[in-house]
C-alpha cells in the first residue's frame, strides 16, 4: 500500500474513533452540566487544561517524536534502534509522570492560589492528578504504534477513556450528589472517573503491546543502547513537538490564568466558574471536528519523516497535499456551520442550559485557523523543522495574552477570551504558513483548489440557512436543526466530487470503496 493510502487509511480509523470518543465525550459533559450546573463545570474545566499542559509531552510530543523515529528507523530496516527509542521513552516518561503527580498532590495549593481558582478546585487536581503516571506509559506506548503506522490500538484506547470516564465519572458524581455532597464535592466524583479511564485505556495498551512485543520477538540484540545519549535526543525532540502540538492547552491555559483575575477586576469574579464553565460547554462542541484535526496531526508526522528519509519527492509533495486538503475539507464548512447556527446547536444539546451560545460562534472562527494551523505545524514537524511552530505558537501565545488583559475587564468579559484565542490562532497559522513556503520553496496548496472547497462551503452555508429558518416553524427548532445539517452535509459533499475537490485516491481507505468508486463514477461524480 503506497504511502498516501496508509497515510489515509491511518487518518480515517483515528477519525471513526474519534467521533465516538467525542460522542461519549458529550454524554459524559452533558449530563455533568444538568447534575452540577455550569458551577460544578468551572470546577472541572479550571484544572483541567492545566492538566493537558504538564502531560502534553505525554500525550502529544514524546508520542510524537517516537513515533517520528520509529517511522525513520524501520524504513532504514533498524529495527533494533527503533525499539530502544522507544525504551527509552518509556523509562522518561515514567519518571516524568511520577514527579508531575507528586506536584500536583504537593503543590496543588500553591497552583489555586497563583491562578486564582475557587480553593474547592484541590479536590479535581488530586481526582485526575492521580493518572499521571499512566498517561505517560500510554502515551509512550502509543508512539510505539504510530510509528509503525498501526493506529488500532490508539484508537481502541480512546474510546476505552472515554466510555470508561462517561459510565465511572457521572456515576460518582451522581452517587455523591445524592448523598448531599456540596458540588466542588460531587465534581471529584467526575475527576475520579477520568483518572479511572485513562488507567484502564493505559492498561489496555500495555497489554496490546505486550503481546506485540512477544509476537515479534522485538529484543535490543545487535544494536549498542545508550540511554543517555537516545533520551538526549528524544527530550531535544520532544519539548518543541510538545509546544508546537499544543496550541489548544496553552491558550485554555491562558484563560484559566487571566479569566478569573480579570473578571474579579471587572468586579463580577464570583461569576467566574459559571463562565468558565459556559465557554466550555461552546468548546466541547467544536471539539468534534477537531477530532479529525488530530486525527491528521497523529498520521502526518510518521507520512512525511518516512517520505522524506526515502527521499521521494514526488511522495513528499503527496503527502503535504493531502494532509492540507483533508484539513481545508473540514475547516471551513466546520467553520461556517456552527458560526451559523450556534444558537440552535446549542438548543439541541444543551436544551434550556443554552447559554454560551455566543462563545460557540467566536470559537467557530478560531476553529478554522486551530485545523490549519495544527496541519501546517504537524507538516513542519513531519520535515524536521521543530522549532519554527515553537516560535510561532509563543508568538501567538503573547497576542494573547495582551488581548486577554484588555478584554477580559472590559465590557465583554469572557468574550475578550475568546478573541484572544482568535488572535492566538491566527498569528500561529500565518507565521507556520509562511516558513513552510520557505522551507518547501514551493507553492504550499493550489490557490484554485483552496477557492473551491471555499465556495463549496459558502453554498453550503446558505443551504443551512435556508432550510432552518424555513422549517423552524413546521417541524420545530430541534428537528430543524437536525435536518439543515444533514441536508448541508449532503449538498457539500456532492459540490466537492463536482467540483473535484475530493480525489479518488481519498476514498481508498473506505470499507467496500471499490463499489463506492464504481458507483461515484456512475453517476459520473468522479
Amino acid at each position: 500500500m503506497s504511502n498516501s493510502k496508509v497515510f489515509i487509511k491511518g487518518t480515517m480509523l483515528l477519525s471513526i474513533a474519534g467521533i465516538i470518543t467525542r460522542i461519549l465525550s458529550m454524554f459524559f459533559r452533558i449530563p455533568l452540566i444538568y447534575l452540577t450546573g455550569d458551577e460544578g463545570l468551572g470546577y472541572y474545566q479550571a484544572f483541567y487544561p492545566t492538566f493537558m499542559i504538564f502531560t502534553a509531552i505525554a500525550i502529544t510530543g514524546m508520542p510524537q517524536t517516537i513515533s517520528k523515529l520509529i517511522s525513520e528507523k524501520i524504513e532504514a530496516k533498524e529495527e533494533g534502534e527503533a525499539y530502544a527509542y522507544f525504551k527509552t521513552a518509556l523509562i522518561l516518561l515514567m519518571v516524568f509522570g511520577v514527579v508531575v503527580t507528586l506536584f500536583f498532590f504537593i503543590g496543588g495549593n500553591w497552583l489555586i492560589s497563583i491562578a486564582g481558582w475557587e480553593r474547592e478546585t484541590i479536590y479535581v487536581i488530586y481526582g485526575i492528578g492521580i493518572s499521571t503516571v499512566f498517561v505517560c506509559v500510554g502515551g509512550a506506548i502509543k508512539g510505539f504504534f504510530q510509528g509503525r503506522q498501526i493506529m488500532i490500538p490508539t484508537a481502541t484506547s480512546q474510546i476505552i477513556e472515554a466510555f470508561i470516564k462517561v459510565i465511572f465519572g457521572l456515576g460518582l458524581t451522581y452517587v455523591l450528589l445524592q448523598k448531599g455532597m456540596d458540588i466542588h464535592i460531587a465534581i471529584f466524583g467526575a475527576a475520579i472517573g477520568t483518572s479511572l479511564g485513562f488507567i484502564l485505556s493505559s492498561l489496555y495498551l500495555i497489554i496490546v503491546f505486550l503481546k506485540t512485543k512477544r509476537r515479534e520477538n522485538i529484543i535490543l540484540k545487535h544494536y549498542n543502547y545508550n540511554f543517555k545519549a537516545l533520551g538526549k535526543k528524544l527530550v531535544l525532540l520532544a519539548i518543541p513537538i510538545t509546544i508546537g502540538a499544543s496550541g489548544y492547552s496553552i491558550m485554555t491555559s491562558i484563560d484559566t490564568l487571566t479569566l478569573y483575575n480579570g473578571l474579579e477586576i471587572a468586579g463580577i469574579g464570583e461569576q467566574a466558574n459559571t463562565i468558565n464553565g459556559q465557554i466550555s460547554k461552546s468548546f466541547s462542541i467544536i471539539n468534534v471536528p477537531l477530532t479529525f484535526a488530530v486525527a491528521l496531526m497523529v498520521s502526518t508526522v510518521p507520512a512525511i519523516a518516512q517520505a522524506k528519509e526515502k527521499n521521494n519527492i514526488k511522495e513528499l509533495k503527496d503527502s503535504i497535499q493531502t494532509s492540507l486538503r483533508f484539513s481545508l475539507l473540514l475547516a471551513f464548512p466546520s467553520a461556517i456551520g456552527l458560526g451559523l447556527l450556534s444558537k440552535p446547536v446549542m438548543q439541541l444539546i444543551y436544551r434550556d442550559n443554552y447559554l454560551g451560545y455566543e462563545y460557540l460562534r467566536l470559537y467557530s472562527i478560531c476553529l478554522f485557523f486551530i485545523i490549519i494551523g495544527q496541519a501546517l505545524a504537524s507538516i513542519l514537524h513531519g520535515l524536521g523543522y521543530y522549532m519554527k511552530p515553537v516560535w510561532h505558537i509563543l508568538a501567538g501565545a503573547i497576542i494573547k495574552l495582551i488581548l486577554n488583559f484588555l478584554l477580559i475587564s472590559s465590557p465583554l468579559l469572557g468574550q475578550g477570551a475568546l478573541i484572544g484565542s482568535i488572535g492566538f490562532y491566527m498569528v500561529f497559522t500565518l507565521l507556520n504558513y509562511m516558513a513552510l513556503k520557505k522551507v518547501i520553496k514551493d507553492k504550499v496548496y493550489e490557490v484554485n483548489n483552496f477557492i473551491k472547497i471555499f465556495i463549496s462551503a459558502i453554498i453550503m452555508g446558505t443551504i443551512v440557512v435556508i432550510t432552518y429558518y424555513t422549517m423552524i416553524s413546521i417541524i420545530g427548532r430541534d428537528v430543524a436543526t437536525i435536518l439543515s445539517i444533514g441536508i448541508g452535509g449532503m449538498v457539500y459533499i456532492i459540490l466537492l466530487f463536482l467540483t473535484k475537490s475530493v480525489q479518488e485516491e481519498d476514498l481508498y481507505a473506505l470499507p467496500k470503496h471499490q463499489s463506492i468508486i464504481k458507483t461515484l463514477k456512475k453517476i459520473r461524480l468522479i
